[in-house]
């Protein structure tokens, strides 16, 4: 991705003292950079994409985010 993967930079800290706080889930408030092919992507419970321009995902990146996304809807 060649656009900024931070455009809101306090926005997710927020959001994870957020869940913290209210939904009492144990949650890291640090940023964390995956790839959508990176083996151990799904080992968090949440994912947060965010940009300031398009995503363009290749074929691998959205078959893995589809298969993360089925196995979160398991749960």
């Amino acid at each position: 991705y060649g656009g900024n993967w931070r455009p809101f930079p306090v926005a997710l800290v927020g959001l994870a003292e957020f869940l913290r706080d209210e939904a009492k889930l144990d949650v890291v408030t640090q940023y964390a950079q995956v790839r959508l092919t990176d083996a151990d992507l799904y080992a968090s419970p949440i994912l947060f994409l965010a940009g300031d321009r398009a995503f363009e995902l290749t074929e691998a990146e959205r078959t893995a985010l589809r298969r993360g996304m089925w196995r979160y809807g398991e749960n």
